[in-house]
């Protein structure tokens, strides 16, 4: 399968002119052929700048649509200055080809997003400089792809949004940040009876005092999140702007009914586990710059995720940098999209 990736990346190389390729304003649309895995892929912006940046989507087993035609009012800020490269990872969103279990790792994830790297350098040129951003689950497949130094030698910068950096720690810190917001919105006299409600079951669950999850003892956490959110919403701590659902279906190709059959993700949420203890061992060696952006109101993947990160990498300080955006929740593209684009730009022209 590697041979046919690499004749469709000769084909898009040949195939366009120099003036089809580059322009203030452009959108190509691609397919990566590779292992069995029918990867769609948009590069949509400004491609003059030849700065490219890669967004990896969440999950596992969302949809780079969630950015390209639901997070307009954050995406189209980006693609004014930046080609913004959307890609659904296998099994994922409008992703095609044979639905394989064997292939559903991380490592293969890895895999696709080198290949996807590689088509976007021989397509477009190798002086082009590639960034790397992810969201959520996004964030631990950049961040395990920065693992190897000659993965990371293809990336000027990685940009971690809201991003999941070790799956067991997430638990904890996604309880004690619902305790946070719980104790602190108590103390403000706003909706007691149910924060109150909530950090009774919360300490319940904190009590258990679990040193390593699985699958079935995060159902707990995962749910104690759930509940979290609408309460967060009722009390207005996050806002809200979203791209119109009607122009992203018909604009856009986004398919909502083939992205819900797509959601697949096998065994990788076990694979994680497994996976933060390379994460912890080998995370010094990792030199890149980083951004990290959260929303001080996200209780999935809490700042504590982003902290975990930076005290981990060997990157140097004035290399690396952790904001956080206070009025988002856990999707910031939504809750603060002008803001997020904005950091994401000045952090993006230090590195470029």
């Amino acid at each position: 399968m590697r041979y046919l990736s690499f004749l469709f990346i000769l084909f898009t190389c040949f195939s366009c002119s120099k003036d089809e390729l580059f322009g203030d304003q452009v959108r190509h649309d691609l397919w990566l052929l590779h292992s069995g895995a029918d990867i769609p892929i948009v590069v949509e912006g400004n491609t003059n700048s030849e700065v490219f940046v890669i967004l990896l989507h969440g999950g596992p087993g969302g949809s780079a649509q969630d950015f390209n035609a639901g997070s307009k009012p954050f995406t189209d800020v980006l693609e004014k200055d930046y080609a913004m490269v959307y890609y659904d990872q296998r099994n994922s969103g409008l992703a095609r080809g044979v639905w394989d279990e064997d292939k559903l790792t991380i490592e293969q994830h890895v895999e696709d997003l080198n290949e996807v790297i590689e088509l976007i350098l021989a397509r477009y040129g190798l002086d082009v400089k590639i960034m790397l951003a992810g969201h959520s689950w996004g964030g631990y497949l950049g961040t395990a792809y920065l693992l190897s130094k000659s993965r990371a030698d293809k990336v000027k910068t990685f940009i971690n949004i809201d991003g999941l950096t070790h799956r067991n720690l997430r638990n904890r810190h996604s309880l004690a940040k619902i305790a946070e917001i719980g104790e602190a919105q108590i103390a403000d006299g706003t909706n007691v009876e149910k924060w109150t409600n909530l950090l009774e079951e919360v300490q319940t669950e904190r009590d258990k005092n679990i040193t390593q999850y699985d699958r079935e003892s995060e159902n707990p956490v995962f749910r104690l999140n759930r509940l979290a959110v609408p309460i967060m919403d009722e009390d207005k701590l996050v806002q809200y702007n979203f791209s119109s659902e009607t122009a992203s279906v018909f604009r856009d190709n986004y398919d909502p009914f083939l992205i819900i059959t797509n959601d697949r993700k096998g065994t990788l949420l076990e694979q994680m586990y497994d996976f933060d203890r390379t994460i912890d061992e080998t995370l010094s060696e990792v030199t890149l710059p980083i951004l990290s952006l959260y929303g001080k109101y996200d209780t999935n993947t809490s700042v504590q995720q982003g902290i975990y990160l930076h005290s981990k990498i060997g990157t140097d300080a004035s290399d690396q940098e952790l904001v956080i955006l206070n009025n988002s929740g856990h999707s910031s593209m939504n809750n603060e999209p002008i803001l997020l684009a904005e950091e994401m730009k000045s952090w993006i022209e230090k590195y470029r």
